[in-house]
């Protein structure tokens, strides 16, 4: 794929202590890339912690080192999600931004079809909302608390399911309205972040229903997180 052509479509994928079953995922994507023929690249965030283990970075700079689509970010955390997912922004190029995590709880084709949908109905931001879910009832409670608290925080006017799930990914947004966002999260706020900054712009958003698939690593979202959702809403609406 020659650097001297437009980069279409930048794919930021979140490998934050990913296990090999990101390597099948990786595959799929550049498979049905080239299948496109679509101009695209794959920014892999393979953040890390320094007082922690963790193999993902070497694992996943072996695998894009012969593989000229890819785009390693790899450095010493200084936050979380958030954190992670703002330095893959910053280093996409593509006119189209999408951003997924890479623990294989979604079809990695998924990438392509919020990128259809936000071109073939000329949208600024397209995600999914997730109607089947596999990761248990925890997950389940908490992502329902996040949405209820979001829209009692954030009424949202003729109310179509655009604000629905706001954490489901992937998420898929233009350049021009990558570049009216401004991202500040660390955390596992981002996700709002990105939605109020939609909502903000009026941008025109679609979505359409995904399957959630359950995920065999241990997850990263604690109770606490509810704890900190609920102050960053706050605090970002009190200061709007």
């Amino acid at each position: 794929m020659s650097n001297k052509k437009t980069i279409e479509i930048s794919i930021v994928i979140l490998c934050y202590k990913a296990d090999n079953l990101i390597i099948k995922f990786l595959d799929k994507i550049i498979k049905k890339g080239k299948q496109r023929c679509l101009n695209f690249e794959m920014i892999l965030v393979a953040n890390y912690w320094n007082h922690q283990e963790d193999s993902t970075p070497l694992m996943i700079k072996k695998y894009a080192k012969d593989k000229e689509c890819c785009k390693v970010i790899s450095k010493s955390k200084e936050g979380d999600m958030g954190w992670d997912m703002r330095s893959g922004f910053e280093a996409a190029s593509g006119r189209i931004i999408t951003v997924i995590d890479g623990d294989s709880q979604f079809e990695p084709n998924l990438v392509f079809w919020v990128y259809d949908k936000l071109i073939d109905n000329n949208l600024d931001l397209c995600k999914t909302y997730r109607v089947e879910r596999e990761d248990g009832i925890y997950r389940k409670i908490i992502s329902k608390l996040f949405n209820l608290i979001f829209i009692l925080l954030y009424p949202v006017k003729d109310y179509n399911g655009e604000f629905k799930d706001i954490n489901s990914k992937p998420k898929a947004f233009t350049r021009k309205a990558y570049d009216k966002m401004i991202l500040k999260s660390d955390d596992w706020f981002i996700d709002a972040e990105i939605m109020i900054n939609a909502r903000a712009n009026n941008f025109k958003i679609g979505t359409f229903p995904i399957c959630f698939y359950k995920s065999e690593r241990e997850s990263f979202v604690k109770p606490v997180a509810i704890l900190e959702f609920m102050k960053n809403l706050i605090n970002f609406r009190l200061k709007r």
